[in-house]
């Protein structure tokens, strides 16, 4: 994916995740010394942790 590609869309499953929320998630995830991807089982539910987590920062 080109950097100039801000926003993801999942044709599979229709997850629409902005980039550098995205980032912003997963650096705070590395400070809380967990795993980038989480441990949710489902597309869906790591989306919403991600979402939770970004409202929380």
């Amino acid at each position: 994916m080109a950097l100039s590609v801000r926003t993801y869309r999942c044709t599979g499953c229709g997850l629409v995740m902005d980039r550098d929320v995205n980032a912003a998630v997963n650096v705070l995830r590395r400070a809380r010394g967990s795993p980038p991807g989480g441990t949710s089982p489902g597309r869906a539910e790591r989306a919403d942790e991600r979402l939770k987590l970004a409202a929380s920062a």
